[in-house]
């Protein structure tokens, strides 16, 4: 189907491609893959609280998070696509495979980081005293 989309792309208009390029990214989104990671890092599993009270407190937080996550997609959408442009350059089915390879470690990363509340990326909290939990 998409075949046949971009086969007649040019006889649409800038906003209908712009309109297909939002449907796609919208589609992405709600992707597993990005489910997943999301609320992996929405959610602390050593707080016990009910599913509505972790929705009412983090509805902020999630919508800045998606936030912050759409504009990182975007600028590396952007910057990738004038790359590729830019030197015309194609992403053989080897190169798009190894990202995806990359995308399940990192979550499976995210999932063991989660499972055992330790958080290996953090900077570490290095001064001269003591706290009374460590």
């Amino acid at each position: 189907m998409l075949e046949e989309i971009f086969g007649q792309i040019d006889n649409f208009t800038p906003a209908i491609i712009a309109g297909f390029g939002l449907a796609l990214g919208i589609q992405h989104a709600f992707e597993a893959d990005h489910i997943a990671a999301v609320c992996t890092q929405l959610t602390n599993s050593n707080t016990v609280q009910s599913k509505k009270q972790l929705f009412k407190a983090s509805l902020t937080k999630s919508s800045l998070l998606g936030a912050i996550w759409g504009a990182g997609h975007t600028t590396t959408l952007i910057l990738v696509g004038l790359l590729v442009y830019g030197f015309t350059l194609t992403i053989n089915k080897e190169i798009f495979s190894g990202f995806e390879f990359l995308v399940g470690l990192m979550l499976i990363l995210l999932a063991i980081t989660r499972i055992s509340n330790k958080n290996i990326l953090k900077i570490k909290h290095i001064h001269p005293h003591t706290h009374k939990d460590g």
